[in-house]
């Protein structure tokens, strides 16, 4: 793990950054190692906020979830979303999230989704992998950047409806009870980068 964290893997290491059992987990360790070290220079944040898995590191910052509980989710998390592995991929389309709706409706696609609005005409899509090379072909034919990513993943869309049940049965309880460190609790707010809101207590 050390050698992925460096950049400098070795040969027969340089696929494990392509699992998500991997990949999520060394991303959350590296943000919560962050956010420690800056703690012990004196750097509190007064609000946090994360996008996908990183909403589980700032959940920890924010003092809803104990380490123990933060930990529990990213391994939960990655585990269960490794069943998805082959399922599809994910792009990136230099487009407003309504006018990919609008294509999609027009070629008859219903098996990609928006997975994140980066910007007001740049988002992420996600599903299965013929969808998205149709869509590729249009959106080029367009002279639109259509970029599909390396991830074997089809996160954030309509594939990861599988694991649901298995997500709620094994992280039941986790953040019923605020986290008892009174230093995040008192002095970090968590926004939701899904709800659009500070999360209460």
């Amino acid at each position: 793990m050390k050698n992925l964290v460096s950049g400098e893997p070795k040969d027969n290491e340089k696929d494990l950054i392509q699992d998500t059992k991997i990949a999520q987990t060394l991303i959350f360790v590296i943000q919560v190692c962050l956010a420690e070290m800056l703690k012990s220079e004196g750097v509190t944040p007064r609000a946090v906020a994360g996008h996908s898995m990183g909403e589980i590191a700032a959940s920890y910052v924010a003092g809803l979830l104990s380490l123990d509980e933060a930990v529990k989710v990213i391994c939960v998390r990655s585990m269960l979303q490794d069943r998805t592995r082959g399922m599809g991929k994910m792009a990136a389309v230099s487009v407003s999230e309504e006018s990919f709706n609008a294509v999609k409706q027009e070629l008859g696609i219903t098996d990609v989704d928006v997975a994140a609005v980066n910007s007001a005409d740049s988002i992420t899509v996600s599903g299965n992998t013929d969808s998205l090379q149709k869509l590729k072909k249009y959106f080029s034919g367009k002279n639109t950047f259509f970029k599909v990513l390396n991830v074997d993943y089809p996160f954030h869309s309509a594939f990861m409806n599988m694991i649901e049940k298995d997500v709620l049965e094994q992280l039941a309880g986790v953040g019923v009870t605020r986290s008892s460190d009174s230093d995040k609790a008192d002095s970090t707010v968590y926004y939701s980068a899904v709800m659009g809101t500070k999360i209460a207590d």
